[in-house]
């Protein structure tokens, strides 16, 4: 819900749950804050990492 909430008010998501389409098709995160930040911050909530995220999104596009 964070994440939704700053890109609906124009800031940069913080987790990066949130995903766009690029160019080429692909599902690909939309502006995240600090994008090296994210790698624990996932775990630390239980949830998977954001590569495996997105790679699991990418896969089911």
């Amino acid at each position: 819900m964070e994440d939704r909430v700053r890109l609906a008010a124009g800031v940069p998501q913080v987790f990066g749950t949130q995903l766009g389409w690029s160019a080429d098709g692909r599902p690909d995160p939309l502006p995240i804050v600090e994008p090296a930040g994210v790698g624990g911050q996932p775990a630390a909530w239980g949830f998977e990492s954001l590569e495996a995220y997105v790679e699991r999104l990418r896969a089911r596009a």
